[in-house]
C-alpha cells in the first residue's frame, strides 16, 4: 500500500514537472504594434465654379499735392457691396482658383480745408487664390490686379477730372461650408493703385492711392464640378 501511494506520488510530480516545463517554454505573445497613424484629407470637395456676394467697409487715406493749407490728406470710409465669380481646383487639401469681382463703393475722400473730394464709385479685381482645406473650413490668401475710377473735384474752382488708375491687390481670408454648397466668407483686401495726376485750370493735383484697405464678409455658393 504504501509503495503505491509512493508511486502515485512520483507520476503525480512528475507530470507537474512536465507541465511547468510546457509552460515555460511557450511565453506570451507580444502585444501588437500600435496603429500608424494617417493623415486626414479634406472631407469636403472645393472644387468647382462658384459665384456669391459681399458687404462690407472700404477705406482710403491718400495724401496729394500740392496742398493749399497744411493738411494734405484725403481721407474717408464707406459700405460696399460686391459680385464675385471664381473657380477653384482641389488636390488633397491644397486649393487653387481665380476669382474677379467688381465692387459698388462710392468711396469718398475729403480735404475740407482746401476743398478737396475724390470720389471712386468702382473698385475690380482679378486674382489668384492659393488655399489649405481643413475639413469644412478654407483659409487662403489672395493676390492679383485691381481696377478703380477717380473722380477729383476742386470745390472752390468748381472742376472735376476723372482717371482710372490701376494696381495691385493682395490678402487672406477663410471660408466656412455651412449648408451642402453654401459658404460663409470673411475677407480683407489691401490695395495699391499708385500716383494719378489730375489736372485743373489752377494747376495739376497728384493724388496717391496706396493705401485702400477694404474688409468685407459674403455668401459664395459652390457648384458641383463634374455637373
Amino acid at each position: 500500500m504504501i509503495d503505491r501511494v509512493f508511486r502515485v506520488s512520483c507520476l503525480a510530480a512528475i507530470v507537474a514537472t512536465g507541465a511547468s516545463s510546457a509552460f515555460a517554454a511557450d511565453p506570451l505573445a507580444p502585444p501588437p504594434p500600435p496603429p500608424i497613424a494617417e493623415m486626414r484629407t479634406s472631407i469636403t470637395d472645393w472644387s468647382g465654379p462658384y459665384v456669391g456676394v459681399a458687404a462690407g467697409v472700404a477705406s482710403l487715406h491718400s495724401l496729394y499735392l500740392p496742398s493749399v493749407g497744411n493738411d494734405p490728406e484725403l481721407g474717408g470710409d464707406t459700405v460696399t457691396l460686391s459680385g464675385l465669380v471664381g473657380y477653384n481646383l482641389q488636390y488633397e487639401n491644397i486649393v487653387f482658383g481665380v476669382e474677379a469681382d467688381f465692387t459698388w463703393a462710392n468711396l469718398e475722400a475729403r480735404n475740407r480745408l482746401d476743398e478737396v473730394d475724390l470720389e471712386i464709385p468702382y473698385i475690380a479685381t482679378a486674382r489668384a487664390r492659393l488655399g489649405y482645406a481643413l475639413d469644412n473650413t478654407l483659409v487662403y490668401a489672395t493676390a492679383g490686379l485691381g481696377v478703380l475710377e477717380g473722380k477729383m473735384t476742386l470745390t472752390a474752382f468748381n472742376q472735376t477730372d476723372k482717371k482710372t488708375q490701376y494696381g495691385y491687390v493682395v490678402g487672406a481670408g477663410i471660408e466656412t461650408r455651412v449648408w451642402d454648397s453654401l459658404n460663409l466668407r470673411l475677407e480683407y483686401i489691401y490695395g495699391d493703385f499708385g500716383k494719378k495726376t489730375y489736372s485743373f485750370t489752377p494747376g495739376d493735383v497728384n493724388a496717391d492711392l496706396s493705401s485702400l484697405h477694404l474688409v468685407r464678409a459674403g455668401l459664395v455658393y459652390t457648384f458641383d464640378a463634374d455637373g
